[in-house]
């Protein structure tokens, strides 16, 4: 082999090293992007389900006054006050329930 395709060879082999690699990381990427696709379904299923067992509770209980801001009867009852109707008086309706 002359000096020449030693010269050529060389930056080939650390070429085809290089590339050995990067597909090596390619795949440990995949990998670890399914595992983690698994998990994201995993947990999103289950906070679906705590999220269907709360609502579940709530009606059960009869306590449509708590809502997802965490605010409780008594927060309601203060904070709340009768909206106008378009008549400009007050709607009985609207009150919140203390």
């Amino acid at each position: 082999m002359s000096v020449q395709q030693k010269q050529q060879t060389q930056p080939h082999d650390r070429m085809r090293e290089r590339l050995a690699e990067l597909k090596r990381d390619q795949e440990n990427g995949q990998r670890q992007l399914h595992v983690l696709m698994q998990q994201e379904a995993t947990t999103r299923d289950g906070l679906l389900r705590v999220s269907g067992a709360i609502q579940i509770l709530e009606e059960l209980l009869g306590d449509n006054a708590y809502a997802a801001d965490g605010m409780t009867r008594t927060d309601r009852a203060t904070d709340a006050t009768p909206s106008p109707t378009p008549n400009g008086k007050q709607n009985p309706r609207a009150t919140s329930v203390p």
